[in-house]
């Protein structure tokens, strides 16, 4: 689908992967930063509430609220007030397919947990509540364990626990609500002992009050909206009285605490687990072996992962829960673009697309983010297009953003950043990356990052790049960089010199023609060439591939000679013209092809600058 352009179109990228040790505050000194290396917009890693320690924040759970791990709310509006204050776009993720699935920190999942079927936010989740074997009828599966249930169970790995006025289960770390309706076969254990000790009392007639009114809730199976409600609203009145009831108790705090010892029961007597046993039973979920989970799991995961659950982002009231905070952050013009992360997992990607553009219409941002009549918002999708595939024509979005490796050398990363920076699209650079980082592990990686260290770099390579900018050579000063080149301090340069060309040409490298050129010559395979052009001028993209033949132990780098009798041919309209180098600063001469080795007279890389007559 052919999109109107966004208000605000990106011309290059850097990510930025928050969790608790780069916090908004953080981001906040890196903002000066950034400008200074020449990106236009800030790419953010999803900043929903995630699982507590969480190192991505992908596994968010809990849509209305950003993660307070990051910062405040005002350090956030902190952050996003000094990008615009630097002219920064702000790119953030959204996670629209799954979520966590622990009880504890995401209050969706665990409602469904405590009341099965009948839990506001039952149909949140892609859960089958009728599948072929009839112990999961009205259950999810939880492959959560570690062994068979049975083993499990009778070493006294499952453990009740009560707090805040309900019973919980507890396993090693995770910790899962218990049905209320079914707490009385437990809270009721001996509960004639307890009359004959506090006969008349009125804290028993309370006590026994409230085991009554859990066990005339409506069942955990019902669907009638009226008793869904009755439910969730009386379950937590008799949990406040019973709060309330045992912290001013004691003989009710002490008969609490005795059931539970005994529904716990004792290994090496299996017989002693029958009221632990029979209360599971009962519940909305059935503990399983882990191993189970590829035969009988009824519930959509993220791929294989039991810790992620599949969302119904095609079920509109799903959809407005789950991104109304980000509606309203665009309507701040605190957003100015969306990631989709894993769009072909959902039900109906197109719908969803469609839906977020009519979002962000309906936020009614400020100019220069939100999408007036006849513009849209700018979407892309986290998407690895394989060979010959084309982007969905029925998605609106602006383009996808895939996941690449460096291929192991100084040159090949070079070529590779170069290419990246001039090609069709949005050039996107993760944070740390633009020193060398030929680890091959994913690039959205959350190992702590150097940043102070960056910025002193960047600033003894500013007057440098300045100079070049402003017309003149420095080739020496190129070729020190080359000779040093394990600093980094190359590649940075690099960067910051196509960055910056990329931001003061947006609309060349936005939708400027994509021409290849041919090369000839006995090193001719061993590059990649190209131009983009529109009617402000002509950029020519020249890199080497495969040069390991080209050098030598007394010339490391492919320059110069090495490319003799090697040219690169010019059609008409861009031949016969003087370019400027953007990397060195050297005037190149074209007629109606270039000498490779005049182009690689200094620098193993290229970018050819010459504006239209």
């Amino acid at each position: 689908m052919t999109l109107p352009q966004p208000p605000r179109r990106p011309i290059s990228t850097y990510r930025l992967q928050f969790h608790g040790d780069f916090r908004f505050p953080d981001a906040q000194e890196v903002v000066p930063y950034l400008a200074e290396l020449g990106v236009t917009e800030c790419d953010s890693s999803p900043l929903l509430r995630a699982n507590p320690g969480s190192r991505h924040g992908y596994d968010i759970c809990e849509h209305g609220r950003l993660n307070p791990e990051l910062g405040s709310r005002a350090d956030f509006d902190r952050f996003c007030d000094a990008l615009q204050a630097w002219a920064l776009g702000h790119i953030v993720d959204v996670v629209p397919n799954h979520m966590a699935c622990d009880p504890r920190s995401n209050p969706w999942w665990r409602d469904v947990l405590e009341n099965g079927p009948s839990s506001p936010f039952s149909s949140y989740f892609d859960i089958d509540w009728d599948p072929i074997k009839p112990e999961l009828k009205g259950k999810v599966l939880l492959p959560v364990l570690g062994d068979q249930y049975g083993c499990v169970l009778e070493r006294g790995e499952l453990q009740l626990r009560f707090a805040d006025g309900a019973l919980h289960l507890r396993y090693f770390d995770l910790e899962l609500p218990v049905n209320p309706r079914r707490t009385p076969l437990v809270l009721g254990l001996h509960v004639d002992a307890l009359e004959r000790e506090l006969a008349g009392d009125a804290g028993l007639r309370e006590y026994l009050s409230i085991l009554t009114a859990l066990q005339n809730l409506p069942a955990n199976t019902e669907r009638d909206a009226a008793r869904i409600a009755e439910r969730q609203r009386e379950k937590e009145v008799a949990r406040e009285r019973l709060a309330r009831l045992v912290d001013a108790t004691p003989t009710i705090r002490a008969h609490v605490e005795a059931c539970i010892r005994l529904a716990n029961g004792a290994p090496g007597d299996a017989a002693s687990f029958d009221s632990l046993h029979g209360l599971l039973e009962l519940q909305a979920y059935r503990l399983a072996y882990w191993r189970t989970a590829s035969d009988e799991i009824n519930h959509r995961r993220f791929f294989d992962i039991n810790e992620l659950v599949g969302l119904r982002m095609e079920e509109p009231a799903v959809f407005e829960a789950a991104h109304g905070l980000i509606q309203r952050l665009v309507g701040e013009g605190k957003i100015t673009g969306l990631r989709v992360d894993h769009p072909d997992g959902l039900f109906d990607p197109a719908t969803y697309f469609d839906r977020l553009q009519e979002m962000t219409k309906e936020a009614g941002a400020p100019a220069g983010a939100a999408s007036p009549e006849g513009r849209s918002f700018y979407v892309v999708a986290e998407k690895i297009l394989s060979s010959g595939e084309s982007l969905n024509a029925d998605w609106q979005v602006h383009g996808t953003t895939g996941y690449g490796f460096l291929n192991a050398g100084m040159i090949n990363s070079l070529s590779q950043l170069v290419l990246k920076l001039a090609s069709p699209g949005v050039p996107d650079c993760y944070q740390g990356t633009e020193l060398w980082d030929l680890s091959l592990v994913d690039p959205d990686n959350r190992r702590p990052v150097d940043f102070g260290y960056r910025r002193r770099l960047l600033e003894t390579l500013r007057p440098l790049a300045d100079r070049i900018g402003a017309g003149r050579a420095a080739e020496q000063e190129v070729a020190d960089l080359l000779e040093r080149w394990e600093d980094g301090r190359i590649k940075m340069f690099v960067l910051t010199c196509g960055l910056r060309f990329r931001r003061d040409h947006p609309a060349l490298m936005a939708a400027g023609a994509y021409r290849p050129l041919e090369c000839d010559g006995p090193a001719a395979d061993r590059l990649v060439a190209f131009a983009r052009a529109d009617d402000s001028g002509t950029l020519l993209v020249i890199v080497p591939r495969l040069v390991a033949p080209l050098v030598t132990a007394d010339r490391p780098l492919p320059l110069g000679d090495a490319w003799a009798h090697t040219r690169i041919a010019l059609p008409g309209e861009i031949a016969g013209r003087r370019y400027a180098h953007v990397l060195t600063g050297e005037t190149v001469e074209a007629g109606s092809s270039l000498a490779a080795a005049a182009v690689f007279r200094t620098s193993p890389v290229a970018l050819l600058w010459a504006r239209a007559d």
